[in-house]
């Protein structure tokens, strides 16, 4: 991202390295005779005027009144003129191809009068002048604008109406664009208008309106050809190597202290993740040594019975297993999981000691009854008689039979009673032998 950053910058000022400018030349003839341009005129006056109230256009007059180079020639002769009715009013069009560039100031005059129902008046002027070169068509030079009182006047409203002459005025100056292959173009500028006859007040404008000696508009149009000086325009490249330097450097230090503040956001956004990820790998540890605890737990009772958890299952459960969650808020340099798996390790090494030694004490009790059990001579049942089809069985013979039978279960009661008086007393003995046994 900051190297991406640093080259935007530096394209930036690498497009950026040069500026246009603008040198006066002086002239002479042969240069002026090489500015040939498409010119067009567009005078609107805003009013409710039409073309049909327009008079005395088709003259142009060259040089300045009084002078002794002052002369007046048609109008057709410079330019092609027209009139056209639009929305806003009438529109006078001049337009002049390969117009050559002089040094003589241009007069165009013309008026509207008064026709019934349609007063000559208006409120404002607008314009609009075009220069193209005849062989680059794609570049013009442009001047449009519009303006509703004299530049000595102040901004209240007027109506234009009367025997005095409204001029408008535009200076033209030659212009060569050296850095579009050396293009000549002619600038038009706006220089001001200079008001004639107008009526500010309302019933001022109705007397003249219902004077038909005031029933007209002059308007006069004065081109001025600066054609003293020619404006040269070029790019010059200002970007030398110190100055190339000096932007580098700027946009470096600007690109270090972006990256520097973003590394900083990141780095405090990076503690907190840290925080939280440590939060949860303790919460995830207490769970696991949970889950090896459970696991433990099931197989010693899986292997020596629920009875050898009886004894210690609330000390180990209470002790154990909170030592090694609590263990590590208070030893930090030890390992939460490693802890809880030496105590697991270490609770069934003694839990296999004490289960063993119990084991043993369980059979060696359970042995010495078996073992006085085995030393009792228990006779065996008596025989008995083999009985043939022809043999004749005697009463006497089957009274003694019975007899031996009875003695013989009255004998096994008395061992069966002193063996469950035996047990009992190893019942009341050892009550958690007794549960082992049952399961």
């Amino acid at each position: 991202m900051l190297s991406s950053l640093f080259l935007r910058l530096l394209y930036q000022i690498i497009s950026n390295r040069s500026v246009e400018v603008h040198n006066l030349r002086a002239t002479n003839g042969p240069d002026l005779v090489a500015f040939m341009n498409d010119m067009e005129f567009n005078i609107t006056t805003i009013s409710s005027m039409s073309c049909s109230q327009l008079r005395s256009l088709g003259t142009i007059f060259l040089g300045n009144p009084g002078s002794i180079d002052y002369r007046v020639a048609p109008l057709s002769t410079f330019a092609n003129y027209s009139c056209l009715n639009t929305s806003r009013g009438p529109t006078v069009s001049l337009r002049c191809n390969n117009c050559p560039l002089g040094r003589d100031n241009v007069y165009i005059s013309w008026q509207f009068i008064d026709l019934p129902g349609q007063p000559a008046s208006a409120v404002a002027f607008e314009f609009n002048l075009t220069a193209r070169n005849p062989a680059q068509k794609k570049h013009m030079s442009l001047v449009s604008g519009t303006v509703r009182n004299g530049t000595d006047l102040n901004d209240m409203p007027l109506a234009f109406r009367g025997m005095g002459t409204n001029i408008l005025k535009f200076n033209l100056f030659p212009r060569v664009y050296q850095n579009l292959h050396n293009l000549k173009l002619v600038q038009p500028l706006f220089h001001e208008l200079v008001p004639g006859s107008f009526i500010r007040d309302a019933n001022a404008l109705q007397a003249s309106l219902q004077n038909p000696t005031n029933g007209l508009m002059n308007t006069t149009l004065h081109i001025n050809f600066l054609s003293d000086y020619i404006v040269e325009i070029d790019n010059q490249n200002i970007l030398g190597p110190v100055s190339f330097l000096a932007d580098l450097g700027g946009l470096y230090c600007i690109s270090i202290g972006i990256f520097f503040y973003l590394l900083v956001q990141c780095e405090y956004r990076i503690k907190r993740l840290r925080n939280e990820d440590q939060v949860f790998r303790n919460i995830r540890s207490r769970r696991k040594a949970q889950d090896h605890w459970d696991k433990l737990r099931k197989y010693v009772m899986y292997t020596w019975g629920p009875s050898s958890l009886l004894e210690d299952n609330h000390n180990f459960s209470g002790n154990g297993c909170c030592d090694c969650a609590g263990g590590a808020s208070h030893r930090k340099g030890e390992s939460l999981h490693k802890r809880s798996r030496q105590e697991i390790s270490l609770r069934a090494i003694s839990f296999d000691k004490k289960d063993s030694s119990r084991k043993g004490m369980v059979g060696k009790h359970l042995s010495e009854p078996t073992k006085s059990l085995k030393d009792v001579n228990i006779p065996p049942p008596p025989t008995l008689p083999e009985f043939n089809g022809s043999s004749n069985v005697d009463v006497s013979d089957i009274h003694k039979n019975l007899k031996d039978l009875y003695e013989y279960n009255t004998m096994l009661r008395e061992k069966l009673v002193d063996t469950q008086s035996m047990l009992r007393v190893l019942t009341n003995k050892y009550p958690s032998m007794a549960s082992e046994v049952q399961t």
